[in-house]
């Protein structure tokens, strides 16, 4: 259903004929329906974030953007006479928040939600908030800010709780607000409330009966703590928020199935400052009213809780007199002077103990009974630590952490500043939105000048609107003022004190003229400004760099912008190539380009040229001889033949991206070989070369033809390049428009970031017009050049080449119809991120050659960060546990990757990625902000690089695999011969490096075998039944999409994404269309289908444990693999050790448990043994499963007598097992994993025998 048809619905009437505020109540209403579809408890454990406060502020427009329908919304009430800006007016902000904690607080939970977790925020429903502020006589006054209606967020529900006080009861009511997060899961806001309060205690201040607390308990967020009545109210308050978060946590723990002995797989609870500290001793009581002893409960409630810290003062740090707590509280004091025992009864320091001096100090409980401290910055954490609470960070430094807070990027820029949003994204993709680091990218354009003059505008349109606020709501008209000011200024040369050549330069690269002029006043103001920034600009900049960029930037006709365009345009050659005749033509069009444009008005420009070079005799930058031989040159014929020879180049010749490349390379080789740039471009096009090129015809058909299929693509999108001259009737001074200015207009006019994106010809040329003809319109200027181009979107690249000889075959540049030369070639030209597709050549490579590692070489699949503390995610979303390098590269596994490469060390991955030729990689670089860049870093496992790599780089550097390990830089031509047949460049032999040992290239072949038979990879497998090797790699919001890979003939990679950094998402697409291409090259050619890579001396097969990598010992699970002779173990498994546990008892399962869970004890750094993953008491593994059928009796196992086997042996009628039989090795050619026909399983709580002999090098 359309929006416009939804909110009508909800309207039960037309849009244009209801008022603002029932169109702010159906779209609170559409929003709440929306909001509550994407609700999802998913997942076991759930975060409670209880804080005091959550400075949401209003919702209307942060929930439209986060559900995608921000600007549909928009666009539909402004076709219906509607302001969406209007209409936000009438919402009141939520009362519920005061500053930095509840704006964290806020950004937290919003981001809970955009990240898909699984958690809600806790707190109050106040009703009031701190207090309204507004001002009579001059001074302050703090009134009630009330916003509660009766149509608002809140959802009330049917939760309820008594909540016990010294000597009464209030009852509860828990009320939600949906947290809709950006494209994800919606979460809640849960806000208690109380019963019986009654607003009708407040009048028009802030004062209040504090000793009601049946009525006021919810009314103030801070009540007034000047007297000891306010402050008992804070603990009130706070117990009330805290007993009804523990209830919640508790009913919704038992409601998944916990126990609540195992209440931290369930809930994990985030105490925000000291304000919720009382949840620790409410859960201990809870927990006790359960059935639990006081021990366990304080363990259980130990293991839940985490403290974030927002002062580096301890002498802030909230602290309770203990005779509130009696009068308040009384239930909770037994439970903290408990804790208080503990404490004393294991520390000396008393500045840390939890009550002292008749005080309970909340921090020093939740540091002692929290598993995590946290501080909000990085120097914060730093301080608390090293001195505020550097005792604390003695008895416990494995709890302190820093978390660093801030607002969350969808408020402060997506929300709050739309045209720069709009911009970042036009720039750097949308990644930022969910991604914030992600913004860091926008530092590659800070010292561009075309971004700058963006940005500028931005600021620019930014300050209108502001202005244009300020006149509505202040009546202050802004713009009016400055006007009016400049109105005054006598002076009428506008020229005076600045050349006007340099005012000319600002004008075309600085200012939008039309754009934003709407008065005389207007094009007055922007005269002004020109005068101060020439003025300004030459007193930094001397006059020959001014005419430097000035010349660079003129436009000189047929769509020439700079000298040296012009120079290649009018007559085929540099500008340092042009005679003085020549070079008068050019000075002759300046003036009036339209009048003096040499192809279209050769006669005025001569009358012209005649004149500069007068002025070029009469001033002495000629001679007479100079001036004489100019005149008397014939130079208009000579511009006609190159004007008709680029007409029919342009007609008949559009060289392919194939041939540009050679054009590109060939330049660059003569070069190389001493030739200046201008020498080589002339001998290219004029010296008669004779260049035997290396494409083949039928290969580039193939490729052409299966890339610009419509049945591989969806929908297409058609990106505009849009230029626009605009004259000035009288003077002829010309104004430059782009495609960005053309956004620019449209948002303005539209209210919403508009892209220069259609799905239709038509529609782009629709807009282009209505562009062009507004700033006609505008500046009362005509016509001088259009240029209107459409790029079709998603684009793909696809390099072909023959790894034994380097020979690029086939190249393609984009689909879509090629309509210049030299255009962007996106397989040699653009550089994208190559994803997981660089785990082969960055991580996988340099292990297996270098590092004495194996494809049977295992990592296990666990939780794993980077050193910088970021978490390292899979693909899939979870971990499989103990895997092999084969099996990573089958299934594309970023965590053993990142683990690998650590392993390895960025370094010399980096240093084998120089030796297969990339060359977009930065070793170390300082931006322009003095951050150091760098990709020698462990993301380069996963291929997160600075700048990204081109296609054809990639796809030598799988050629190099393919070649036996042998790395051949690409050539597009074999021979190069001059006019009189000598040659100038022999590329037949080229030269062959070796990178990696053929032993590691032929393993890395059978593992990337195996991505396309049965892994990631299997679209791209041949239909022809030629062996073929390949590697997937999708980036982050699915921006890159790519397969590389290679068969014994050809190697080739192709890329399918957007140019802007827009999502896609072809799935298999990109596997499939390089399998049809290298079928059909298969087909097309006769390759023999059988061939295959031959194993070189050196590889053998071997039987290693799948859980270590090292020799199997009975038992052990076995996976067989191709080996490199030299690298395979020579160290034996100590045997596998596993426990099946019940998952509901966490006892040692019977075989009527319905859940189980194996865990394997393996060996630490210290060669002690390890349940590893088995996070409750090991004592529970004395017993069997006390849930699921009858217990029985066991018997212990005896430890293994041997390091190379497990002898336990369970003789209980519960669990049976079979002593594990030799796995046999395989006869089949490939690799095969296999488990033995049993493992042992232990079933007592006596640690295996540790092994002295276990390899500790992987």
């Amino acid at each position: 259903m359309a929006i416009m048809q939804e909110i009508e619905t909800k309207l039960q009437k037309g849009i244009s004929v209801s008022t603002d505020e029932e169109v702010y109540y159906a779209l609170l209403e559409l929003v709440k329906d929306k909001a509550e579809k994407k609700v999802s408890n998913k997942g076991k454990k759930k975060l409670y974030y209880i804080s005091a406060e959550f400075l949401i502020g209003k919702l209307l427009s942060n929930n439209l953007i986060n559900l995608g329908i921000y600007d549909e919304v928009k666009e539909t009430l402004e076709k219906n006479g509607k302001s969406l800006a209007e209409i936000e007016e009438i919402e009141l902000e939520p009362s519920l928040g005061n500053g930095g904690l509840g704006r964290l607080a806020a950004c937290f939970i919003d981001s809970i939600a955009t990240l898909g977790l699984n958690g809600d925020g806790v707190g109050l429903n106040y009703h009031y908030g701190l207090f309204k502020q507004v001002f009579e006589n001059n001074l302050q006054k703090e009134t009630p800010n009330p916003w509660i209606t009766k149509e608002s967020w809140l959802t009330k529900t049917d939760i309820t709780y008594p909540v016990s006080f010294g000597g009464f009861t209030v009852q509860s009511r828990l009320y939600d607000i949906d947290v809709v997060g950006y494209n994800n899961r919606t979460t809640k806001l849960h806000l208690f409330d109380i019963e019986s309060v009654d607003e009708s205690i407040v009048g028009d201040t802030i004062d209040f009966d504090k000793d009601d607390i049946k009525k006021n308990l919810t009314l103030f967020l801070y009540p007034d703590d000047s007297d000891d009545k306010g402050r008992l109210l804070r603990v009130y308050q706070q117990y009330f928020m805290v007993s009804n978060a523990a209830r919640l946590i508790i009913a919704e723990a038992e409601a998944k199935g916990s126990n609540l002995h195992d209440l931290a797989d369930y809930a994990a609870v985030q105490i925000n400052d000291t304000h919720p500290s009382m949840v620790i001793p409410e859960l201990i009581r809870l927990l006790q009213e359960k059935g639990i002893l006081m021990d366990e409960a304080i363990e259980i409630v130990s293991k839940v809780c985490a403290y974030t810290n927002h002062t580096i003062l301890a002498e802030a740090l909230e602290k309770w007199p203990i005779s509130f707590l009696e009068k308040a509280v009384p239930q909770l004091m037994p439970i903290i002077r408990e804790l208080d025992n503990k404490v004393r009864a294991k520390v000396a320091d008393e500045s840390t103990y939890i009550i002292k001096d008749g005080l309970v100090h909340m921090a020093h409980m939740d540091i002692h009974f929290g598993y995590s401290v946290n501080g909000v910055a990085y120097l914060h954490t730093e301080i608390l630590k090293n001195t505020e609470l550097n005792n604390f960070y003695k008895l416990y430094p494995e709890k302190f952490n820093n978390k660093t807070n801030g607002i969350t990027q969808r408020r402060f820029l997506l929300h709050a500043n739309p045209l720069l949003a709009n911009w970042v994204t036009d720039k750097i993709s949308d990644a930022w939105i969910t991604n914030l680091p992600e913004i860091s990218k926008l530092k590659l354009f800070v010292d561009d000048p075309k971004s700058q003059q963006e940005f500028m505008n931005i600021k620019y349109q930014n300050k209108v609107r502001l202005a244009k606020y300020i006149k509505e709501h202040n009546g202050i008209d802004v713009q009016g003022i400055a006007r009016a000011f400049i109105k005054g200024l006598k002076s009428g040369d506008f020229d005076e004190g600045a050349s006007t050549l340099t005012q000319q330069l600002i004008k075309n690269n600085v200012f939008n003229v039309g754009l934003n002029e709407s008065t005389f006043l207007d094009k007055l103001e922007r005269k002004v400004q020109e005068q101060y920034l020439a003025v300004d600009m030459e007193k930094k900049i001397d006059k020959k760099s001014i005419v430097e960029y000035y010349l660079n930037t003129i436009y000189l006709g047929e769509g020439c912008y700079g000298v040296e365009t012009a120079a290649k345009t009018y007559f085929g050659k540099g500008l340092s190539q042009l005679s003085v005749s020549e070079c008068a033509v050019l000075a002759a069009i300046p003036q009036n380009p339209t009048k003096y444009d040499p192809l279209l008005s050769p006669d005025d420009n001569k009358t012209r040229r005649t004149q500069v070079l007068k002025y070029m005799l009469d001033l002495e930058y000629i001679t007479q001889a100079q001036y004489d031989e100019a005149i008397n040159d014939n130079v208009y014929k000579r511009i006609a033949s190159v004007s008709k020879k680029e007409e029919k180049q342009q007609k008949t010749e559009v060289n392919s991206y194939y041939t540009d490349e050679v054009i590109k390379q060939l330049q660059n080789d003569l070069v190389a070989k001493g030739y200046s740039e201008d020498e080589a471009e002339s001998l290219i096009w004029s010296g008669g070369l004779k260049v035997i090129v290396c494409q083949d015809p039928e290969i580039q058909e193939i490729a052409d033809s299966v890339v610009n299929d419509t049945s591989y693509w969806p929908e297409p999108v058609y990106q505009l390049n849009y230029a626009l001259t605009l004259a000035d009737k009288e003077t002829k001074v010309q104004t430059n428009y782009s495609v960005e200015n053309l956004e620019s207009w449209f948002t303005e006019q539209e209210g919403y970031d508009y892209s220069a994106r259609y799905y239709s010809e038509d529609d782009a040329r629709a807009a282009a017009d209505e562009f062009r003809d507004a700033m006609v319109a505008e500046t009362g200027d005509e016509v001088f050049m259009e240029t209107f181009k459409l790029v079709i979107q998603p684009q793909v690249s696809f390099t072909l080449m023959d790894q034994n000889t380097g020979q690029v075959k086939a190249l393609v540049g984009g689909r879509g119809e090629k309509t210049e030369n030299r255009s962007f070639n996106r397989a040699t030209e653009a550089t994208r991120q190559p994803g997981s597709c660089f785990k082969i050549v960055a991580t996988y490579l340099p292990a297996l050659d270098a590092c004495n590692m194996s494809l049977a070489t295992v990592y296990d699949d666990a939780p794993y960060y980077y050193e910088n503390g970021n978490q390292v995610f899979n693909w899939y979303g979870g971990y499989w546990g103990p895997k092999t390098i084969r099996y990573a590269i089958m299934e594309s596994m970023n965590i053993i990757a990142v683990k690998c490469i650590t392993d390895v060390t960025p370094q010399l991955a980096y240093d084998y990625l120089l030796k297969l030729g990339f060359t977009t990689l930065v070793e170390r670089k300082t931006d322009s902000d003095g951050l150091i860049l760098s990709d020698i870093n462990q993301s380069l496992a996963l291929g997160g690089l600075t700048n990204g790599i081109t296609n054809l780089e990639i796809t030598a550097a799988y050629a190099t695999i393919a070649n036996g390990g042998n790395y051949i830089k690409p050539v597009f031509y074999s021979e190069v011969y001059d006019h009189e047949g000598n040659l100038l460049i022999d590329n037949r032999e080229p030269e062959k490096t070796r990178v990696i040992s053929e032993q590691t290239a032929w393993l890395l072949t059978s593992a990337m075998h195996d991505v396309v038979t049965g892994g990631t990879g299997s679209g791209a497998n041949s239909y022809t039944g030629m062996y073929t090797a390949g590697k997937t790699g999708t980036t982050s919001g699915d921006f890159d999409n790519w397969f590389c890979g290679y068969n014994p003939y050809y190697t080739a990679s192709i890329w399918l994404g957007n140019d802007e950094n827009i999502t896609y998402s072809p799935g298999s697409i990109k596997c499939y269309m390089w399998r049809d291409i290298m079928d059909q090259v298969i087909e097309k050619k006769g390759l023999d289908t059988s061939a295959t890579f031959e194993m070189p001396d050196g590889i053998v097969q071997a039987t290693v444990c799948s859980d270590t990598g090292l020799l199997p010992s009975n038992g052990c699970p076995t996976v067989t693999d191709y080996f490199d002779a030299s690298k395979i173990p020579t160290k034996y498994c100590p045997g596998v050790k596993k426990v099946v546990v019940c998952n509901e008892s966490h006892m040692l399962a019977n075989k009527e448990c319905p859940e189980t869970t194996t865990f394997i004890y393996k060996l630490n750094d210290d060669g002690e043994y390890v349940l590893e993953g088995y996070t409750w008491d090991e004592s529970l593994l004395k017993e069997h499963c006390n849930i699921h059928g009858k217990k029985k009796d066991t018997k212990k196992t005896t430890k293994a007598t041997t390091t190379t086997e497990d002898t336990s042996e369970d003789t209980t009628d519960d669990t049976t097992t079979e002593e594990p039989t030799t796995t046999e090795e395989p006869t089949t050619e490939e690799p095969t994993s296999e488990e033995p026909t049993s493992s042992t399983e232990i079933t007592t709580t006596e640690e295996p025998s540790s092994d002295d002999s276990t390899d500790t090098t992987q």
